[in-house]
């Protein structure tokens, strides 16, 4: 029986070679795309998952009052490791952690690497697994290196790497004494490639921290939580902090937070995209639905004459269903293949390392489920129809009742039609708004600008070091400071006669020389730039437009303050700039204030290069900076590409909603290219009858391309006010923001327009101008 109905099933979907591709290509586009997200979101919920016991290694945050908000911080000035390690018995193991950028070297092979400074319960935390050395005592002695397997062998080749010397920065000695595989792609700490001792650098008494602990248990997260905030009571002497232990397998998709509480991450664009997906496999569902329903008169005899000769409804509808199950069986095989062929391009959007295997029983799972899901939903509805008509009526009409779901299949379109003018509406609202930040005016000027990170560990003078720099035609000027501009959120307590209220009052500070400011090009609103002339400014201060708000200076200029980030620093404010952008582009813009310094707490260099002089500018800084550190590259970036990297969301959800909508736009021209095939050919005989009667090939093309733009206006209506709401929603994440405007929307649907009229007036023209007497001889 199954042989049978599939044999006929197989004969029936070449014979009718025009809308089996026209259905196949659409089901192809919409299951490849399925594929590709299922990849890409099961690579995203795998993160840190990895880890045997990751439900209990968390994150010590610490939730912090400031002017009536709550900054998340992902350090604390606490001293809190002695406390972890005694006070609280639900406390497992912790660990420190000092993310750092290291040369490491030996004999001719100089590699600089990323890893991390931390204490030994790294590796009971972590749990890298370790394939030499002493897994209990890793690192016996601050001299000691833990390295990855993949740097060993870059180092060593294949000789053992145990007891090795390795140069730190070419200056101290470090003994290997132990080496781990590394971590998987799907880990937040696959970047380091060697760990070295908390304590082999030396530290101050109130550095902020990293911490990390793993639990007894799960459950005693919140126990923990109570106990670590009365130390952090203790500490500062009231509650205006208090700890957040942050999961591991949270720290990819959520590490995202408003007010003191977890908002958005990563997880955001992982369900706008799943879902996406599964309306574009809907939309290829709905053109299998359309026009198999549609071609029902063709197939209305065979029912009827089956039905005569005993073939039951539950027969019927197996075949029909049959047939569905085929051609999506067929669509996935073919997927599959695509999939694989466009995964390099894939990972390149996304930025993710993605692969595919046919043993791997998530996607064997995934993929049977894609086939299942869209064979029978695609298939229920015409199974169903064609099996339930009256064989007398057939075969006495020759042609398909009423039951054909006409207003069904309308309705199908233009839910197609809206979900994909949502599409479009929404990408080129998401690229608007991209474009608006892109060019927003920063504050200062962020262009012709190389940015140096100068560690701590270079040990340079760095006033002479900046002189040699400045040596150059092709530089303008540089200037010194303690952070980027665009990176300035360390906070400190500000004080001042006359202050109302006890809260404290906290600005973001920075450090820099005289010259940052005027090399970063930052606008004076009122007073001026640290000056050499006056040796006073050795303890003035300059603030921005924000802080002034918050201080309540009508004339702040010549106010006396005191800022405590680099002690208590008493001064006078000698300067106003314009507000700029202190952090993320996304986050409104802080109060900030600038200290001068000259040599300590200063480790960015900022060179204005001449246009046109990049390669010049960069070329002299190498040579510099090889000058007084030999065989260490150098560590810098653009300060434009800098800003642009605070952009990668928006890249991924720009790059992926523009493939999004042209897939839609794919699928549902298919299904609109087989519509019209259908209709032109049904409506064959009734054309030709127009055309002897005098209609012009122009009344035939408004005739027939009506009918497919009529619902896809109706789409319009549909899609603006949900698109509307749904950017609205998008855009309220932003602080500062474009518009959603109905000229944008108007644009799409004039370009939509213009796409339908395109795939259809073809195949229009065609029927139109096709000769009346062979119109009329149509069956």
């Amino acid at each position: 029986m199954f042989v049978s109905i599939l044999a006929l099933t197989i004969r029936k979907f070449f014979k009718n070679l025009s809308y089996s591709f026209v259905i196949l290509s659409g089901l192809v586009v919409g299951i490849t795309t399925v594929i590709l997200v299922f990849l890409w979101a099961t690579y995203e919920l795998d993160f840190d998952r990895y880890h045997p016991d990751n439900e209990r290694v968390f994150a010590v945050l610490m939730n912090e009052a400031v002017d009536g908000d709550i900054e998340t911080s992902e350090e604390t000035p606490v001293p809190l490791a002695d406390y972890l390690a005694t006070s609280i018995p639900e406390v497992e193991s912790f660990t420190r952690i000092d993310n750092t950028r290291r040369l490491l070297g030996y004999g001719t092979k100089a590699l600089q690497k990323r890893g991390v400074y931390a204490d030994t319960g790294y590796f009971k935390v972590f749990q890298p697994v370790m394939i030499a050395g002493d897994a209990m005592h890793p690192m016996p002695d601050n001299h000691s290196i833990v390295i990855s397997k993949t740097l060993a062998q870059l180092l060593f080749g294949d000789n053992d790497a145990l007891g090795k010397i390795i140069m730190l920065d070419r200056t101290n000695e470090l003994k290997v004494t132990g080496v781990f595989s590394g971590f998987p792609e799907n880990s937040s700490l696959r970047s380091y490639e060697f760990v070295l001792p908390f304590h082999a650098k030396p530290r101050e008494e109130d550095e902020w921290q990293n911490y990390y602990v793993k639990l007894n248990a799960a459950s005693a997260r919140e126990a923990v939580e109570r106990k670590i905030d009365a130390r952090f009571k203790e500490f500062f002497g009231n509650q205006n902090a208090t700890s957040l232990l942050f999961c591991l397998t949270d720290w990819r998709l959520h590490w995202s937070f408003e007010n003191g509480k977890v908002s958005g991450g990563r997880i955001v664009y992982v369900v706008i995209f799943g879902i996406t997906a599964l309306f574009i496999l809907m939309m290829s569902a709905i053109n299998y639905v359309n026009i198999m329903t549609a071609s029902a008169a063709k197939r209305a005899r065979e029912i009827g004459v089956r039905k005569m000769t005993g073939a039951t409804q539950r027969t019927l509808i197996g075949q029909f269903m049959t047939e569905s199950l085929f051609t999506t069986l067929m669509a996935t095989l073919v997927s599959l293949g695509i999939a694989y062929l466009l995964l390099p391009v894939f990972n390149l959007i996304t930025g993710a390392k993605l692969s595919m295997s046919l043993t791997d029983p998530k996607l064997l799972l995934g993929l049977s489920g894609i086939a299942l899901f869209t064979g029978l939903v695609a298939g229920s509805y015409p199974a169903f129809l064609l099996s339930s008509l009256k064989p007398a009526l057939v075969l006495k009409q020759h042609t398909m009742p009423a039951l054909t779901g006409a207003t069904f299949r309308r309705s199908l379109v233009i839910f197609q039609f809206t979900l994909s003018v949502i599409l479009i509406f929404s990408a080129v609202v998401m690229r608007q708004q991209t474009t608006y930040l892109l060019k927003k005016d920063l504050g200062f000027d962020k262009n012709n600008v190389i940015n140096i990170w100068l560690s701590p560990d270079f040990n340079l003078p760095l006033q002479n070091f900046k002189a040699e720099i400045l040596d150059h035609s092709s530089v303008l000027s540089a200037g010194l400071g303690g952070a980027s501009p665009m990176e300035i959120n360390g906070y400190a307590e500000v004080r001042w006669a006359g202050k109302r209220g006890e809260e404290p009052t906290m600005l973001n500070g920075v450090s820099c020389d005289h010259d940052m400011l005027s090399a970063l090009r930052f606008e004076f609103v009122q007073g001026r730039n640290f000056s050499r002339q006056f040796a006073s400014d050795s303890a003035g201060f300059i603030i921005n437009q924000k802080a002034a708000d918050l201080l309540g200076f009508s004339d702040p200029v010549g106010q006396t303050i005191t800022y405590t980030m680099f002690g208590e620093q008493q001064g006078t404010i000698i300067g106003v700039v314009k507000d700029f952008h202190n952090e993320d582009i996304h986050a409104p813009m802080g109060p900030v204030i600038f200290t001068l310094k000259t040599e300590e707490e200063l480790y960015n260099l900022f060179i204005l290069y001449a246009d046109g002089q990049q390669d010049q500018a960069l070329a002299h800084v190498k040579a510099v900076f090889d000058k007084f550190q030999p065989g260490i590259p150098l560590p810098y970036s653009f300060l434009d590409s800098d800003f642009e990297h605070q952009f990668y969301q928006e890249k991924l959800l720009g790059n992926l909603s523009v493939w999004f909508t042209v897939i839609a736009l794919v699928i549902a021209g298919l299904g609109l290219l087989g519509l019209t095939m259908f209709n032109t050919q049904r409506r064959t005989k009734e054309i030709g009858v127009r055309k002897v009667l005098g209609a012009s090939v122009s009344q035939i093309l408004i005739m027939l391309c009506s009918g497919a733009v009529r619902p896809v206006l109706i789409s319009f209506v549909v899609a603006f006010p949900i698109g509307s709401y749904l950017m609205e929603e998008f855009l309220a994440g932003y602080a500062f923001r474009i518009s959603v405007s109905a000229i944008t929307f108007i644009l799409v649907a004039a370009a939509m327009i213009g796409f339908v009229l395109l795939t259809v007036l073809y195949l229009s023209f065609l029927a139109a101008v096709k000769n009346p007497v062979e119109s009329l001889k149509t069956e």
